[in-house]
């Protein structure tokens, strides 16, 4: 119940972040070349020869995360990999074509927010978060499923032990009964 009620929350914010990481990334990472141009130019200059292969790495990284972590969501952790693969395809069509619209809205109507959002990604801190945003939810999502695993161990220890104790008190009841 509360999955169907939050999916179009979680779809909507799949969008929106799948849009985002197209038109944000780029920029994203012009801000950060730019900045560094000024204390470490030889750095800045070996970034602009690899653009595309820093651009590809953050998308990547943005598909990766959205593609494991929505579906996982909506479709729960026991899924078919063919059912997440047309989910996850569905979601690659669906936020191509939102951004072809969205920038086609640009060029109709004088103010696009999507399109006006994208000079927050010019300040150096915002593009840097924006970057590192996926490899901290990965990190946090890992950190998460430890501290679960830690605690399901726990959890078994314990139910062994009182196992073991309920067995060991049975058998003291037998030779004294």
């Amino acid at each position: 119940m509360r999955v169907g009620l939050l999916t179009p929350l979680y779809i909507l914010s799949a969008w929106i972040l799948m849009v985002g990481y197209q038109m944000f990334t780029q920029i994203s990472i012009a801000t950060v070349i730019a900045s560094l141009n000024s204390f470490l130019p030889n750095l800045s200059a070996w970034m602009i020869s690899k653009l595309d292969t820093i651009t590809f790495i953050h998308n990547f990284a943005w598909i990766f995360v959205l593609s494991s972590l929505i579906p996982s969501i909506l479709l729960g952790k026991e899924r078919s990999v063919t059912v997440h693969f047309i989910f996850c395809l569905t979601f690659t069509f669906v936020s191509a074509w939102i951004r072809d619209f969205i920038l086609g809205l640009n060029s109709e109507t004088p103010f696009n927010p999507v399109v006006s959002a994208a000079f927050l990604f010019y300040n150096l801190p915002v593009a840097v978060f924006y970057l590192c945003t996926p490899y901290i939810v990965m990190l946090l999502l890992d950190f998460h499923a430890s501290k679960l695993r830690a605690r399901r161990k726990e959890e078994m220890i314990k139910s062994i032990e009182i196992t073991l104790s309920n067995n060991a008190i049975n058998k003291g009841k037998l030779r004294n009964g």
